[in-house]
């Protein structure tokens, strides 16, 4: 029985699977998050701007902003429109995570700060996201298709389309 475990230990190292790390020290996090932005496995951008806002940019461009501090190990946010939430900061072998208060690691790696470029309310949701100019060799027609576009559906309800970028 040892072994088997032994041997589930290390698979489960191998594969970069946090384990439960001392959280970081509150001098250690502001160094390392304040001013930058933090890019999960998910695609997801969480920035820690340096007059303590927050701003979220989940998978699916839904946008959130809010304030955060940093204490006992923990960046707690308070997000606007009322959710608050705190998660513990920690690193191993394999890099920066989070733990939130479901104990599930969230991996992220450090980048400057990301600006985005457009932030604005689609049908009613606050979306964050960036359109690339489609490449001059495409045709007029394709390249139309670049932006943003919103109406609305027979019934009544709100559709948006966000074409970020074209390629070949």
């Amino acid at each position: 029985m040892r072994t088997i475990l032994s041997v589930l230990l290390a698979m489960a190292a191998s594969l970069g699977v946090a384990r439960a790390e001392p959280a970081l020290d509150d001098s250690r996090i502001n160094a390392l998050l304040v001013g930058k932005s933090a890019v999960f496995g998910d695609g997801s951008i969480s920035t820690y701007n340096a007059n303590g806002s927050y701003s979220y940019v989940a998978a699916n461009n839904r946008h959130y902003t809010g304030k955060y501090t940093v204490s006992k190990g923990k960046v707690c946010l308070a997000i606007d429109g009322g959710e608050r939430r705190c998660d513990t900061v920690a690193s191993d072998a394999n890099g920066m995570f989070l733990v939130n208060a479901a104990g599930e690691p969230l991996r992220f790696t450090l980048q400057p700060p990301i600006v985005l470029q457009n932030v604005t309310t689609l049908c009613g949701v606050p979306m964050a996201y960036n359109v690339y100019p489609p490449p001059d060799y495409l045709p007029a027609d394709v390249k139309a298709f670049s932006g943003t576009w919103i109406g609305k559906w027979d019934y009544g309800m709100c559709g948006a389309m966000i074409v970020e970028s074209i390629k070949a």
